[in-house]
């Protein structure tokens, strides 16, 4: 009598989920059986998207999407239709469709940049590196801690950069035993273009513009050009203020020796009633006196430096215009003992434990000291070229003068300078980045740059004009625990100078071409899982990482680039940004990994196995009979159907 009861339930179940699974024509001729698949991907990334949410307005039928990203809807009426399709941090998109059959039908769900998501608190980060050189920054307190240096003197505390000093305010960066043209700065994304030749002429370069300065070291011809065999300093001023509201600093800063004295003011902000207007206003004043050692004061070692800087920035959602100028300005002292007149004057001062001439402090600046002035203007526009990428085009002009005032002069020449050289440069710059392509990212760009040199007085560089062009290509392939970077680099060079000779004026043409390329690459030994207990949720929804005994892959690797937030799931370059779950959402994840296959396939003959298989686990209770036809008939969503069934018959096992 048992064996036949479980027989007769066995048959009941099997009937009623057949009954469910078939197909029922609403009045009207209309079909109800059909289905819509697809799969839903991040329009810009083309990964996969994990449980975003497909369904139809009208029915309210639908679906979350798998590990894969898949989705199946079935029971759908033929006609038209509205499929709405969301994920966290891509917004809702709506879709018209014409069901008339089962149909495929694939999303590429566009990311929404202006979501705004819940505060995440990151206890583990890896940073992505930008170059496969090796790559060093200041930013933050540690930049701040060199407040008031200048340049070259801030660039020490980067490992592995020295300096060339000439007296206590003169410092040219040197890298690898190389400096001056041998090293490419880029100020605000623009080359620094001025008179390197000299072992005083140091970087006419304000570090307060700066919110971080960060050295290349190695060989970066194929993106700055062939003449950084050293490496590249990059000094970056921050964003323009993306909110609403004025905000600004002010630094004080004061030093012992030489009774120096620094201050530097930087206001900002971003219009209320025109909201894409930012603007920033800067400047800096500097004055020292002559520095001293414990047993004399240093004659005619003072300096005197006034900076300014602006920028005004236009900001869309799809693109962008930002101009900027910046003037530097400012008068080095030379060590009035370190210029010698003849030979015999050398050898005494060799000779002698104090300097020749002697100082007592004050904070005039007489001869020898050199007047120097920069001014550089920017015009920078972005835009972005639909899905494919981004445009960036940049235009700089800047000029260079620089005055050294010698020692040594005639009565004919008083108050004039011995050199007096200025350097006018014209640059532009044209990138296109396109966006990830089959794992492959990277750019295509085209420089070129106008450079006239004039010099009066007395001769040492002759006049000359320049014109260089340099198209370039730099493609990286990008994997989960690797990279590889390839470049290559046309330049060409055409030049003219201009001087006397034999009373006349000469003029020689000459033009040079380089070819150079680069092939590097990156591989990442630590570990791509983060234990869960390092990580905290707060607002991101739920996202499974198990028990402390679990733990969650971050996709992107142990660098933590993790995509954007609707492709991961996760915040956007945070790498980690899961919460803990509970036991039992731990358990519905195993629960789902393991029968994905059903619920991505879906429709009658899977619940028909499902629910066979969920009878024979539950036989020894027959009253779960009732519960499996309430089940199959009322609730036909499989995923929930599963889950009930699993959790129940777990439930009857422990009776």
């Amino acid at each position: 009598m048992r064996s036949f009861a479980k027989f007769a339930f066995a048959i009941l179940l099997f009937v009623c989920t057949s009954l469910s699974v078939n197909a029922f024509a609403q009045p009207g001729g209309r079909h109800c059986n059909h289905a819509v698949y697809g799969v839903v991907h991040d329009q810009e990334t083309l990964e996969p998207l994990v449980d975003a949410k497909v369904y139809f307005k009208s029915t309210g039928k639908g679906a979350n999407t798998g590990l894969n990203g898949e989705y199946r809807i079935d029971g759908l009426c033929d006609g038209p239709d509205t499929l709405t399709v969301s994920h966290y941090g891509c917004g809702v998109v709506d879709y018209p469709i014409l069901i008339q059959e089962n149909t495929h039908f694939d999303v590429q769900l566009p990311h929404n940049k202006t979501h705004i998501t819940d505060t995440v608190h990151i206890h583990d980060k890896h940073a992505d590196p930008k170059v496969t050189q090796a790559e060093s920054s200041l930013s933050g307190k540690e930049l701040e801690k060199t407040a008031g240096k200048s340049l070259g003197e801030a660039l020490k505390e980067i490992a592995g950069v020295n300096a060339l000093q000439t007296g206590p305010s003169i410092f040219k960066p040197v890298i690898h035993g190389m400096h001056s043209n041998r090293i490419v700065i880029m100020n605000n994304g623009v080359r620094q273009e001025s008179q390197q030749w000299g072992s005083e002429h140091a970087p006419e370069i304000d570090p307060f513009t700066a919110t971080r300065l960060s050295v290349i070291k190695g060989a970066a011809g194929v993106r700055y050009g062939p003449d950084a065999i050293a490496g590249v300093v990059l000094v970056e001023p921050g964003p323009l203020p993306d909110s609403v509201g004025v905000n600004g600093s002010l630094h004080l800063v004061g030093m012992s020796n030489g009774r120096m004295g620094a201050s530097a003011v930087l206001v900002e902000g971003r219009f209320k009633r025109l909201q894409p207007l930012a603007w920033r206003l800067q400047g800096t004043f500097k004055r020292g006196g002559n520095v001293h050692t414990p047993d004399y004061v240093m004659a005619n070692t003072g300096l005197k430096e006034l900076n300014g800087s602006a920028a005004l920035g236009w900001t869309k959602e799809r693109y962008g215009i930002e101009a900027f100028y910046s003037h530097f300005s400012n008068d080095i002292a030379i060590f009035a003992g370190s210029h010698i007149g003849n030979l015999t004057d050398l050898q005494a001062a060799i000779a002698s434990d104090t300097p020749l001439v002697h100082g007592v402090f004050d904070y005039t600046i007489g001869r020898p000291f050199q007047h120097i002035v920069h001014d550089l203007a920017k015009l920078k526009f972005w835009a972005e070229t639909g899905h494919a990428g981004n445009f960036l085009a940049t235009f700089a002009y800047q000029h260079n003068l620089r005055q050294e005032y010698d020692n040594h002069r005639s009565s004919a020449n008083a108050g004039r300078p011995q050199l007096d050289y200025g350097i006018s440069t014209t640059s532009g710059e044209l990138i296109w980045e396109h966006n990830k392509w089959h794992s492959l990212k990277g750019m295509i760009g085209l420089t070129a740059q106008n450079q006239v040199n004039a010099y009066r007085g007395f001769y040492f560089i002759p006049n000359f004009i320049n014109y260089n062009v340099g198209p370039f290509l730099i493609e990286r392939l990008v994997k989960l625990r690797w990279e590889l970077e390839l470049g290559a680099r046309y330049d060409y060079r055409w030049n003219q100078a201009f001087f006397w000779q034999s009373n006349e004026v000469v003029s020689p043409i000459k033009s040079w071409q380089n070819f150079s390329g680069s092939l590097g690459g990156l591989a990442d030994s630590r570990p791509d899982w983060i234990d869960s207990p390092q990580i905290t949720r707060s607002g991101l929804g739920r996202v499974l990482s198990g028990t402390p005994a679990v733990r969650v892959r971050v996709p992107g690797g142990g660098r933590g680039t993790g995509g954007h937030v609707c492709a991961a799931g996760l915040a956007a370059g945070s790498g980690v940004g899961a919460g803990v779950a509970t036991p039992t959402e731990y358990r519905r994840a195993r629960v789902e990994r393991l029968l994905r296959p059903a619920l991505l396939q879906g429709g009658g003959r899977m619940n028909v196995i499902v629910y066979f298989t969920c009878l024979l686990l539950m036989f020894p209770i027959a009253g779960f009979a009732a519960f499996g036809f309430c089940a199959i008939v009322c609730r036909p969503d499989l995923r929930v159907t599963i889950l009930l069934c699993l959790r129940f018959s777990r439930w009857a096992h422990n009776l």
